[in-house]
């Protein structure tokens, strides 16, 4: 009975050294590996921006969900995701925010020096 416990084992080892798979190594060359690994970094870094609240709270605005957004993002072909990268990264921060607040203060001047005109305020000494 042991025997036939061992042959039966034995079959079953050796059928499955032959069923196995053997893994094949091959030559990758290093932009090639760069490449995949900046691109990871980029959907990295795509996706940290899309778990920012006022970034999520902007797409719902506009009726884009963030996690299909992921999804999708996770399907990009590599050129796809340095594109989108690009785009993100010379996107201006803040643009126009210089101009609004040279203009806030232009109005402001402009009114307080309308009212010291009238004799409204005294802000400006106009007596000298």
């Amino acid at each position: 009975m042991k025997k036939s416990v061992r042959m039966f084992l034995s079959g079953v080892l050796a059928l499955s050294m032959f069923a196995s798979q053997a893994a094949w190594a091959g030559y990758v060359p290093s932009n090639q590996a760069i490449t995949t690994q900046q691109t990871e970094q980029y959907r990295s870094d795509i996706g940290s921006m899309l778990d920012r609240e006022d970034i999520r709270t902007a797409m719902e605005v506009k009726g884009v969900n963030a996690d299909e957004a992921k999804a999708r993002i996770a399907m990009l072909s590599p050129a796809q995701v340095e594109e989108l990268k690009t785009q993100l990264d010379t996107i201006p921060a803040g643009e126009g925010a210089v101009g609004a607040i040279i203009g806030a203060l232009l109005i402001v001047f402009i009114i307080l020096l309308f009212l010291d005109l009238l004799g409204e305020t005294d802000a400006f000494d106009f007596d000298d």
